[in-house]
């Protein structure tokens, strides 16, 4: 699924429908699409994510995202200006609701995701988050 019409719009010209082109703005933006698509649009975004990073499970989506960012542009950090990050965001978003379409693109998501908690030696029976499988 390519991006949604609106935010395909956005990411073309950020300049004429965000209020200024910087990534908070664009976070705000989709964060609010999101709200207006019932949740529909980010559902496992954040998971996708700290797989991609390999870290953050403890952060918000956004702040995943500009460590993506961050470590992909660690040669040139003169190119980590607003207009970039917010072009990251879209590219990524794209990226991401691509896979996620795919026929068993959400349950991968998903179940990879799982297999990284499992992996991380603080992720244990006494974690608040803990949901034991069948055979725990």
């Amino acid at each position: 699924m390519p991006l949604p019409h609106v935010l395909e719009m956005v990411r073309r010209c950020p300049g004429m429908y965000l209020r200024c082109v910087q990534f908070d703005v664009a976070v705000a933006f989709v964060d609010g699409f999101d709200v207006a698509t019932n949740g529909g649009l980010l559902v496992g975004f954040r998971e996708w994510l700290v797989l991609r990073l390999n870290d953050g499970n403890n952060l918000a989506w956004s702040q995943i995202l500009l460590r993506i960012d961050q470590s992909e542009r660690a040669g040139d950090p003169s190119a980590a200006t607003e207009e970039a990050r917010v072009a990251f965001l879209f590219s990524t978003l794209d990226e991401f609701l691509s896979e996620r379409e795919r026929p068993t693109g959400m349950r991968s998501i998903f179940v990879r995701y799982e297999d990284w908690l499992r992996a991380q030696d603080w992720y244990d029976p006494g974690s608040p988050d803990w949901v034991p499988r069948s055979k725990d």
